[in-house]
């Protein structure tokens, strides 16, 4: 039924990806790495030149890709009884997450970091449909597709699965996350300053405590200046306790740029005690759109781990 979508997994030789660096690599749920069986390399090795085609994210059109921006969080809730909280989330720093899609017949796969599983949906589950957002669920989980302005897909795999949290047994609701982009492919020089806003998507707090629809966080909006270039903004979190916004945190990122349209650097938030890491990329031809991951944590056990997506 998926040969289609395995063909086009297998001819996918690369992709958009969003370059990691630092972070927490602790995987709230931990899953089989596969094991390499080795092959064998000619001599002398083919070059490569072909550039992978842009992916065409309204889905009127096949595609294939992968990506290296990644990220994992979940929620967890007693079998007893009590409230969803959150659990762990993490930014990976290694490995690609693939997705992949058919138009006749509607087929879709996405295999995330590190997973041997590939999580295959086709029309039959398709949910939700709009201009945004398009939702697939069936027994492997809920596939959620976030295309806010169209060069950025953040794709994210929902599941819930049997769990024992410090000996109390529940349910750990899972939500694997991948930042697919649409490469820069404009030859021309960056002249002055761009601007990019948007609504981040932030998870976290303290594990075992903070309520998993307690975080959230007001629109930012980032700058990347030609002259360094250097990429700036900033991210405020805030915490619904007892009905009231209380904000938890103001992180302030600042990077130098890595290499072409891709920028890694330091998150800080010193009155809160948070520090972390980040990693972007421009995404789109003419560089209209701003992909980024992050995760900070604090000595005392706090943790934001999340994805801004700016236009």
């Amino acid at each position: 039924m998926f040969s289609r979508l395995s063909l086009l997994l297998g001819l996918a030789a690369s992709g958009a990806l969003l370059t990691s660096c630092g972070g927490s690599n602790n995987d709230p749920t931990p899953t089989p790495t596969p094991t390499g069986t080795g092959t064998s390399t000619p001599t002398p090795t083919p070059t490569a030149t072909a550039t992978p085609e842009p992916a065409d994210f309204s889905f009127t059109e096949d595609f294939t890709t992968n990506s290296g921006g990644i990220y994992i969080l979940a929620y967890f809730t007693p079998g007893s009884g009590g409230d969803e909280v959150f659990s762990d989330a993490t930014r990976f720093t290694s490995g690609t997450s693939e997705i992949a899609f058919a138009v006749d017949p509607e087929q879709i796969t996405y295999r995330f970091r590190g997973e041997n599983t590939l999580y295959a949906f086709n029309a039959s589950d398709l949910v939700t449909d709009n201009a945004t957002l398009r939702e697939y669920m069936n027994n492997s989980g809920r596939l959620i597709l976030e295309v806010p302005y169209g060069n950025v897909l953040r794709a994210s795999l929902q599941r819930t699965d049997p769990f024992v949290r410090e000996t109390v047994a529940g349910d750990l609701r899972s939500r694997r996350v991948t930042l697919f982009i649409n490469p820069v492919t404009t030859d021309d020089a960056l002249t002055g300053t761009l601007t990019y806003t948007g609504e981040p998507s932030v998870v976290g707090g303290t594990s075992g405590t903070t309520a998993s629809n307690a975080i959230s966080a007001s629109s930012s909006t980032f700058t990347v200046d030609s002259t360094g270039p250097v990429l700036n903004g900033t991210i405020r979190i805030f915490e619904t306790v007892n009905g009231a916004q209380v904000q938890r945190a103001t992180l302030t990122f600042a990077s130098t740029q890595n290499s072409g349209a891709a920028y890694s650097g330091t998150v800080t938030d010193t009155p809160n005690g948070l520090t972390g890491q980040f990693a972007a990329a421009l995404a789109g031809p003419d560089r209209e759109e701003l992909a980024l991951i992050f995760a900070v944590s604090d000595s005392d056990g706090r943790k934001y781990v999340g994805s801004f997506i700016g236009n």
